[in-house]
């Protein structure tokens, strides 16, 4: 099984790889055997010719029930109530039981037999838009979708079927935007109910593409609650998604110590990431901390603020033993070092803004802005600190795609103070040059350092 708990793109790797080591007598054939077999290397082909055949079987089964329901549709109108239900419901059971039997009975067509079962799930959510209309029952449009999660995620757990999954993640979110929009208190229950539905799942089947959906949904789930208002609104989603990122950048970090679940921590770590540099990044302006500040105990008169507390608390323990494991975490330690340095940096100058009281006396007032000041300094540190981490972790693991994104922020972090402050063109012209040529010296540095690498490793 040691095969599943590595990528494939790190077996296909391997696979040029050790074709090379071999030609160049640095594995015996016996050798290069042996890993080939330890690692299934053969079995590429057949997986990616599996992963396209399903595609295409998902695509051809929907054009044929595309094909099906406007030849149905055209007799709709002369067709008996009774009829139209057994029509409709037979088309479904006709399909997951095909599906079933080719893909997990029989085997013989598991591809086709997959796809048969995608196509029952998609005749599932059709059929309660038909029942409906059959029986001219009137309710709210989003309860379909609902309903239709819940038997893609029964499905997607009794057959382990990811394409059922992500059918489940996507119509659970469609449900949550309409419940939210005419209860308004969706977004309170619907990340915990998410992560119930979702996370044993993305545990069990290791899916990044489960992974990086789930995520989303759970954290524009806690940021859908944000009430309706100009003084309220973008607070509350930079509050979630602050509460969010610490919980997917400590659960990544965690998750990244561990092989079966590396893939699924970059996911975990890239939009914790996200979470935290956005919010810090619209901090670092001096107008943001002011807005922060402003009728901020309105923020808390709101159940939103459950699901963003439970995620910013659960995210605690979690950080504890990253920072337990740390001496283990190799390369990666600056970027997560950082991370969190970054994440107590932005809630720091987020709690000074907010502990401020906006209706201050003429003779606190100075008070007040010196906090607003420290607030956005606050900010433009923590985006540096998560700069730091990504080039810090780039240096440790030679990897350019770390490198560049941190090179980015540093230098949109200048160009943004450039363009909010009028310090006098001289003044700009003078911090520009210096940024620049430091981003040079630290290409510079780099690239020795990736050459000093590469002499090490060619030594023998």
């Amino acid at each position: 099984m040691h095969e599943q708990r590595l990528s494939t793109g790190f077996r296909k790797k391997l696979r040029d790889e050790l074709a090379a080591w071999r030609a160049e007598g640095l594995v015996s054939p016996g050798q290069a055997d042996a890993l080939s077999g330890r690692y299934r290397l053969d079995d590429l082909a057949k997986e990616s010719s599996r992963t396209l055949l399903l595609s295409l079987y998902i695509i051809g089964a929907m054009l044929v029930a595309g094909g099906l329901v406007s030849f149905v549709a055209a007799h709709w109108d002369g067709i008996p109530a009774a009829v139209k239900v057994v029509l409709i419901v037979l088309a479904m059971l006709a399909c997951h039981a095909a599906g079933i039997y080719l893909w997990k009975i029989r085997a013989t067509r598991p591809g086709l037999g997959h796809a048969l079962v995608v196509l029952g799930t998609l005749v599932f959510g059709a059929n309660i838009g038909l029942m409906a209309q059959i029986f001219h029952i009137h309710s709210n449009y989003y309860n379909g979708f609902a309903a239709w999660a819940l038997g893609a995620l029964a499905v997607a757990y009794a057959l382990g079927s990811v394409p059922n999954a992500f059918i489940a993640v996507v119509t659970s979110f469609i449900w949550l935007c309409g419940w939210e929009d005419h209860s308004g208190w969706a977004a309170v229950y619907y990340p915990f109910l998410a992560a119930a539905a979702f996370v044993p799942f993305i545990y069990w089947k290791r899916s990044v593409l489960i992974t990086a959906l789930a995520l989303l949904a759970i954290g524009l789930g806690m940021m859908a609650g944000a009430p309706h208002g100009r003084w309220l609104e973008w607070r509350v989603i930079g509050l979630a998604a602050v509460g969010a990122g610490s919980l997917y950048a400590a659960a990544g970090l965690l998750a990244l110590g561990r092989e079966p679940l590396r893939r699924l921590g970059r996911v975990a770590v890239f939009l914790g990431a996200v979470g935290i540099g956005a919010m810090a990044y619209a901090l670092s302006f001096l107008h943001t901390a002011q807005e922060l500040r402003y009728r901020s105990w309105d923020l808390f008169d709101s159940p939103w603020l459950i699901p963003v507390a439970a995620a910013a608390v659960g995210s605690i323990p979690l950080w504890v033993l990253y920072a337990r494991a740390w001496p283990k975490a190799g390369a990666l330690r600056p970027l997560g070092s950082c991370l969190f340095s970054g994440l107590v940096l932005l809630v720091a100058g987020i709690g000074l803004a907010l502990a401020t009281p906006s209706n201050q006396p003429y003779y606190l007032r100075t008070l007040a802005e010196a906090a607003d000041i420290t607030a956005a300094i606050l900010g433009n540190a923590a985006v540096l600190a998560l700069a730091a981490g990504l080039i810090g972790s780039a240096m440790a693991a030679v990897d350019r795609r770390l490198f560049w994104p941190g090179i980015l922020l540093v230098v949109l972090l200048v160009v943004s103070r450039f363009f909010e402050y009028e310090s006098g063109l001289l003044w700009k012209a003078a911090a520009l040059l210096a940024c620049g040529v430091g981003i040079i010296l630290g290409g510079i540095r780099f690239e020795s350092y990736l050459r000093q690498r590469r002499l090490a490793d060619e030594r023998p």
